[in-house]
């Protein structure tokens, strides 16, 4: 499968700023309103802010399984499941992200005629005023060489950023199970549950770019790790109407592709905003593990319906 996202904005102000007026608890609500309607002039308008993003992303996936089912009359065991499962996995993320400020001279007079349109509110609630003006989206998914020109950039698409999330993966898992439904008596009490065990052994090999030194470097990540997972339960029918409920099990879940990227990225705060953002992933994470144990009394009421009380732990 693959996946492509392009997205383009320019940030606008109206040059000066603006004076509002609010007005607050107008039936549950404040309303506002701008003095003098500057924001109805396109020359007011000057843009500071010209975001460029992309990414792509590749991923495939091959998976096998196989599953047995035995069937066992008389004795202990009811029946003997196993089964297998194969799965190979190839991840790549590709992207840049390049912000650009303009100040104050990317006015109107430097954008191609039509390109401010004004924007009609169509009588929103709270709102004292008609509209504004607005890029057109059109002319600028139409001129953004011209535009990146503006702001002192090259024409095309920036280039690829091997440190904003950039990785490719592969990811082979071969998991097996086997296990086995069983029903006895214990004090002449019906009893029936379950006995298994998983065995998943994963290898994956990561590739992606780091920072050292203010160098950009390679940076590999292999991964070799066998998990062991058993469940156990036990039901015991106390008679027809209640019910005993036990189980054990251990869990895993391994994180994914995009949180095991070693890339950091910091991404400056826009003018006129106090902070930025920042990402980046850790391959060295290891599974999330869980230990459970449940157990739960049932009683089941003759006329219909059921009231139960239940005891879980996780580790």
């Amino acid at each position: 499968r693959y996946v492509t996202f392009d997205n383009f904005i320019q940030d606008w102000w109206v040059t000066g700023g603006v004076t509002a007026d609010f007005e607050t608890n107008v039936a549950n609500h404040t309303n506002f309103s701008i003095q003098g309607d500057p924001q109805m002039d396109p020359a007011n308008f000057h843009s500071s802010g010209l975001f460029d993003v992309w990414d792509e992303q590749d991923g495939s996936e091959l998976a096998l399984t196989a599953d047995y089912l035995l069937e066992v009359d008389g004795g202990f065991v009811d029946n003997f499941q196993a089964g297998i499962r194969y799965a190979s996995r190839e991840a790549e993320f590709r992207a840049a992200d390049i912000p650009s400020w303009g100040g104050e001279g990317l006015r109107q007079e430097g954008y191609m005629p039509g390109y401010l349109q004004p924007v009609d509110l169509g009588g929103a609630t709270y709102l004292d005023f008609s509209g504004f003006y607005a890029a057109d989206y059109q002319v600028m998914l139409a001129n953004k060489g011209t535009i990146r020109q503006l702001y002192g950039r090259d024409p095309e698409r920036p280039a690829l950023n091997p440190l904003l999330r950039f990785f490719s993966a592969e990811e082979d898992t071969l998991a097996a199970y086997v296990q086995t439904k069983y029903s006895t008596t214990v004090g002449g009490k019906e009893a029936s549950g379950l006995i298994g065990v998983r065995i998943i052994d994963l290898q994956r090999d990561m590739n992606s770019f780091g920072e050292v030194g203010g160098v950009t470097v390679p940076v590999n990540s292999a991964v070799d790790d066998t998990v062991v997972l058993p469940n156990v339960s036990f039901n015991l029918s106390l008679n027809e109407d209640w019910l005993l409920r036990t189980s054990l099990s251990k869990t895993s879940s391994y994180p994914e592709f995009a949180d095991l990227n070693p890339n950091e990225f910091i991404f400056p705060p826009a003018p006129g905003t106090p902070t930025g953002t920042g990402n980046g992933g850790n391959p060295d994470l290891d599974p999330i593990e869980s230990n459970s144990f449940d157990i739960s009394l049932e009683y089941y009421i003759p006329a219909g319906g059921l009231v139960s009380a239940a005891y879980f732990y996780r580790d």
